[in-house]
């Protein structure tokens, strides 16, 4: 769990430092949408689990960690940012056209609101 909280913090760093130097980034803006949306997700999804203390791993973890969260702003938050996850990582068209940084930004709220929840919070 300890390299999770590690984990959590850098892409929560990260996360913020790639969004606040977006306009002078010189790489594709494809990859960054992608990455950004992967990092957002894990970062709460991580979150999530281990405020939940579940250690479950592989298939079906995902849904046992959406599923256990009783709060339904955050449950459907958590939910939603798992399937532009999903389209991000698997679909062939360009992410930044259907999700442009305006959508990136909103996801960020989403990823610190969730951040802002323990274990009570999930379950109530």
């Amino acid at each position: 769990m300890a390299n999770n909280l590690k984990d959590i913090t850098y892409f929560k760093t990260y996360i913020e430092h790639v969004l606040s130097n977006y306009g002078s980034m010189s790489v594709e803006k494809e990859l960054v949408h992608r990455n950004l949306i992967s990092r957002m997700y894990y970062t709460a999804f991580l979150h999530c689990r281990n405020e939940l203390q579940i250690e479950k791993r592989g298939d079906n973890s995902h849904v046992e960690v959406i599923d256990s969260i009783k709060n339904k702003s955050v449950h459907t938050q958590l939910r939603d940012m798992r399937n532009v996850r999903n389209e991000a990582d698997y679909q062939n068209y360009y992410i930044k056209d259907k999700f442009p940084l305006t959508y990136l930004q909103t996801m960020k709220r989403k990823m610190d609101f969730i951040l802002t929840k323990n274990k009570t919070d999930l379950l109530s």
